[in-house]
């Protein structure tokens, strides 16, 4: 997989570019910005992900990752799966470009094992052929203000799916200045980017935005095309009866080669995957304070999504075929919560309520096993989940704090589950110590249940239970070390049994491992290298796109106060895959360096250059699959 050595020259420019900045700031030509790019380690940042009381990033009793809008502009990042990629815990893996399937796993846990919500609103989808998994590419960067990503069993918080996490989308939050931004992005490959953000105050405490955004791809690699566009508004009340009130429209058209097929450089036949998908969401949060002991939290959620599917199936070669196929689903989710916060006293705090979620999942389809023969993949369920819960967190002083969570779901389809988590966390001087320990379950996918061929009705639910604890050491104000061990047990994991044919529930898997970061930030310098390593155990299975090592760092540097540079390299360890024409495979370790600079020309226009894999790194994600080679990319950022 030869690439041109054009990209090379990315290389000398960005080398070019960081001497021509040190030397102006050298000189003292400029005067230097005095501030550095900030994220959950630099502030006490508010979480609203993994807890429903007043948390922070620095009394979690677990490993949170927060990025703001601040650091996602920072990284000027091509797409969200780029910007999650320099996550430690996290693995992405792409098929090709964007119009490829993505699987993003948490600690090793099923990308279907995290819980994916934007604006509160669950987005995973029980209808795929994945078990529940959340597409990532389907999310532009210019939707989002902030990502929050909590890891471990999550279920005595948002029931059912959340065995591995929960990655928490944000989208564009208003403010209280007019402002309108227009971002423009062109790259090699037909890379084009548009984001159009929009925010006004209405009233002093009431304000609205809104946001357009469309990307088009390109082919990156052989056979991959991708476009979608995007809309979002949001109004926003913040006062003692307070509101926030959000939808969002999201459509993307996409090809590609289908996932197991070996991709452009095994695949046998050249037809592609041909898929459309569109999704609307709609989320309304209210917040009443009775008083100073007393909040009413009232959360109600509505999506619906569609995907259409034409496969023109995989040859056979080491593995069996699969057949020419095409389905239609549709997805209906509602839910409500309703709960109650009480400060009993200065050290305890409570909530308790109760949520009931709704789903129903359709899907049309067939499958040609023989030309002008084809078997209906049809089916229509439906489910109703009704939870109570109730949460405690006791903090006797700012250094300590126990929290402690327990919650019954009663699914009208499958038994009862009540899942409970405790944690606590301790800080004295520069030193912060947390534990956390957790349950969860995942009720089967509509597709695992009723798809006309290999559903399987009996299905149990999926389990799990996991741990970890960690220390944060911070030195001088400068440095902050972070190092946290995990372990987490999932149980009855549903896989498919060719002999069988159908899904079945398999015995349990094991995951474990550790995560350990060091961050510098100085006035006008930040970075951050992060080190994680994952034993997965299967009984003697090996599982597929998990790496045990994986490392890199992140930096970003403002040497004087119009540029701003950017630098991102990620390590990737051996992965084990499989794909149709080959079987078992290796896949080789790969790095990757992406790198941007940003100049602010003046006060409202500001401009960049990057480039995606600087080095023009030959890897695979998955076999067969190409990654996009070095790729450049210039855009402008217009502010009113």
């Amino acid at each position: 997989m030869q690439r041109s050595s054009s990209s090379y020259s990315f290389v000398t420019l960005f080398i070019a570019a960081f001497s021509l900045a040190y030397a102006s700031n050298t000189l003292g030509a400029v005067e230097e910005q005095g501030r550095s790019t900030t994220d959950d380690a630099t502030i006490e940042t508010v979480i609203v992900t993994g807890t429903r009381l007043a948390a922070t990033a620095g009394n979690m009793p677990t490993r949170v990752t927060v990025l703001e809008r601040d650091t996602i502009e920072a990284r000027n990042k091509a797409s969200v799966l780029d910007l999650l990629r320099d996550i430690e815990g996290i693995q992405v893996t792409q098929y090709g470009g964007r119009g490829g399937l993505t699987s993003v796993f948490v600690q090793g846990a099923e990308p279907n094992f995290t819980v994916v919500l934007i604006d509160g609103v669950k987005v995973n989808d029980p209808n795929n052929s994945r078990g529940g998994s959340f597409n990532f590419a389907n999310l532009n960067l210019g939707e989002v203000e902030r990502i929050e990503i909590v890891r471990g069993p999550q279920s005595s918080i948002y029931g059912s799916d959340s065995l591995g996490g929960v990655i928490n989308i944000i989208t564009r939050t208003p403010v209280d200045d007019t402002t309108l931004s227009l971002k423009l992005e062109g790259g090699e490959d037909s890379h084009l980017r548009t984001d159009l953000s929009f925010s006004a105050p209405l009233s002093e405490h009431t304000a609205w935005a809104a946001n357009l955004s469309a990307t088009e791809q390109g082919e990156v690699v052989d056979g991959n095309d991708y476009s979608n566009r995007a809309a979002g508004v949001r109004l926003r009340r913040d006062e003692r009866f307070s509101y926030d009130l959000s939808a969002r429209w999201f459509d993307a058209d996409s090809e590609s080669f289908p996932e197991d097929s070996g991709g452009p450089r095994l695949a046998v036949l050249p037809a592609l995957d041909e898929r459309e998908n569109q999704q609307s969401s709609y989320a309304a949060h209210f917040k009443y304070a009775v008083n100073q002991s007393l909040l009413l939290d009232v959360l109600a959620t509505y999506l619906d999504q569609e995907e259409k599917l034409i496969s023109p199936g995989i040859a056979p070669g080491v593995l069996s075929a699969v057949p020419p196929n095409r389905s239609d689903a549709e997805l209906e989710r509602t839910n409500l919560a309703v709960h109650a916060a009480f400060n009993l006293s200065s050290a305890l705090s409570m909530t308790t309520g109760i949520d009931f979620q709704h789903e129903d999942g359709s899907q049309s389809g067939s499958v040609e096993f023989f030309p002008g023969f084809a078997l209906p993949t049809d089916f229509d369920l439906d489910r109703d989940i009704l939870g109570v819960f109730t949460e405690l967190s006791f903090a006797p002083s700012e250094s300590f704090l126990l929290s402690a969570a327990l919650r019954h779901d009663d699914p009208d389809t499958a038994d009862t589950e009540t899942t409970v988590r405790l944690g606590g966390h301790w800080q004295q001087d520069n030193y912060r110590l947390f534990a956390n320990w957790g349950e969860a379950f995942k009720l089967p996918s509509f597709f695992a249940l009723g798809h006309g061929l290999v559903g399987n009705p009996n299905l149990k639910p999926e389990t799990s239970e996991g741990w970890n604890v960690g220390v944060e050491v911070r030195v001088d104000e400068r440095w902050l070390f972070t190092v946290s061990a995990f372990d987490n047990e999932f149980e009855d994991l549903i896989d498919f049994d060719f002999d069988l044919f159908t899904n079945v529930n398999r015995s349990k898997v094991d995951t474990s491992g550790v995560e350990a970061s060091a961050r510098l930030e100085l006035e006008n310098f930040d970075i951050t290298a992060h080190l994680t390593y994952v034993d997965v155990d299967a009984d003697g299975t090996k599982l597929r796109q998990r790496p045990q090592w994986r490392g890199g760092l992140n930096a970003q540097w403002s040497p004087v106060q119009q540029l701003d540079l950017a630098l991102a390299w990620v390590y990737v360890d051996d992965t084990f895959d499989a794909s149709i024409p080959t079987g078992l495979q290796t896949l080789d370790s790969y790095h990757r360096l992406d790198l941007s600079i940003t100049w602010q020309v003046v006060d409202n226009l500001k401009l960049w250059m990057a480039a995606d894999n600087a080095t023009d790194e030959s890897y695979e994600e998955s076999v067969g699959f190409a990654a996009p080679g070095a790729r450049a990319r210039l855009g402008l950022k217009w502010t009113l």
